[in-house]
């Protein structure tokens, strides 16, 4: 197995996606249903949402910094409690397949053809390959719209109640689309910008497990 920097920054663009294989009896978000209209009590809803940290998703990541703009499909993103298991697809440059596994202390990177890459430091691998650092381990919290906590953070909500934007780790996020599963608001479309790098997260499709 080799290590980090054994690996081109390519190999790492397209290991870090989202997604999820639908499984009968999960609840099930989609695209094509909005959340209901009326007003949210979102420390309510908040901590619900906290509770539920076995989740999969199926969508897109795009990246774009000044040097480079790409997307993948995120084919599969099982997230348990602090594990995560993440494969993708992409068509750019003809890399094909990638996983990546792990939580915020380990992670190993797989890709078509290569050997996998192990690491004990997530954040620096990210930032060996990728050249700027985000905290993969906060997504899990981000995604259902949720700071990381125990960490400082602004944020604002919707006339609705929902989220609409909050700064964390020198992040600036913006949450749209909101989805309903089982009376839970979840977005389906999520920003990330901090300086000249911005990344967007569409997700398709929800299931809480």
């Amino acid at each position: 197995m080799q290590r980090v920097s054994d690996q081109s920054r390519s190999g790492l663009w397209f290991s870090f996606s989202l997604a999820i294989l639908l499984l009968p009896g999960c609840s099930l978000i989609q695209t094509d249903t909005p959340v209901a209209p009326g007003v949210y009590h979102w420390q309510q809803v908040a901590q619900t949402l906290s509770s539920r940290t076995h989740w999969r998703i199926l969508g897109k990541i795009g990246i774009r910094t000044p040097e480079e703009s790409m997307s993948a499909a995120i084919n599969e993103w099982t997230q348990h409690d602090d594990m995560y298991d993440v494969h993708l697809s992409s068509t750019f440059l003809g890399l094909g397949a990638a996983r990546l596994s792990g939580n915020q202390h380990y992670v190993i990177l797989e890709e078509s053809g290569n050997e996998p890459i192990a690491s004990d430091q997530p954040d620096l691998l990210i930032a060996q390959q990728l050249g700027f650092p985000l905290p993969v381990a906060h997504l899990k919290h981000w995604l259902k719209g949720l700071p990381a906590p125990g960490e400082h953070h602004i944020s604002s909500r919707t006339t609705s109640g929902l989220p609409a934007q909050m700064q964390q780790f020198g992040w600036r996020l913006e949450f749209s689309k909101h989805q309903d599963v089982n009376g839970l608001p979840l977005p389906g479309k999520i920003k990330l910008q901090r300086e000249q790098v911005r990344i967007i997260l569409a997700i398709r499709e929800w299931t809480l497990l």
